[in-house]
Parts: C-alpha cells; sequence; structure tokens
C-alpha cells in the first residue's frame, strides 16, 4: 500500500508499507479518498507529543471495510465507514481536554 509520512527531514514523502492485518477490535478499511487536515499539520510541526517521524498522515478518509479482527461483527465488511479518530476533544474547540487522543495512531510510525 502507498502511504503519506513525515519523513525525518519534516518532509512529506510517499512510501510504500505491508498491508496490515486488523488486530482484536480494529478493522482493515480499504482507504478511497482521504484529506490532509490541521491535525497533520500539527504532527509536522511536532505539535502531537509521542508521534514520531514515519507517522502515516490522512486521519480523515473513507472507505470499505476489507477485513475484521477478532472481536469485531463481520457484518461490518463490505461497510463504507468515514474515518474520524479524534477521541474526548473536550468542551473548548480550541484546546484539547487532557483526556483527548486519536484513535488508532501508530505510537511506532
Amino acid at each position: 500500500m502507498k502511504a503519506l509520512i513525515i519523513a525525518d527531514n519534516n518532509q512529506l514523502e510517499f512510501i510504500d508499507k505491508e498491508i496490515p492485518k486488523p488486530k482484536d477490535h480494529e478493522v482493515l478499511v480499504k482507504i478511497k479518498a482521504v484529506a490532509l487536515n490541521h491535525r497533520d499539520q500539527f504532527i509536522r510541526e511536532g505539535k502531537y507529543p509521542g508521534i514520531r517521524h514515519g507517522t502515516i498522515l490522512g486521519s480523515d478518509a473513507c472507505g470499505t471495510v476489507v477485513e475484521t479482527g477478532e472481536q469485531v461483527d463481520s457484518a461490518w465488511e463490505k461497510k463504507e465507514v468515514l474515518i474520524n479518530p479524534n477521541v474526548d476533544w473536550g468542551e473548548n474547540p480550541k484546546v484539547q481536554s487532557p483526556k483527548y487522543h486519536i484513535l488508532g495512531t501508530p505510537s511506532d510510525g
């Protein structure tokens, strides 16, 4: 699969990656369209602690579920989905809450 990452030189770069297998409670989505948003730029600027170079960009996406992991109802397969990985942003639209996290962001890139 092709992936857009932030390389060590802080530039955007397309790379080839192996298609991952979904783990427990996960699904694999074949992406049809993806958008770069403020999150992606903030990652590039180092504003998300713990996210390293090599992180795949494009958090807003849509596509079709092509595989389900354990503990996921197989009825999800072939469903079209929208992806928005933000969890617990909080009440202030300008500042994330202490509980905020990005669902599914790989810590190892």
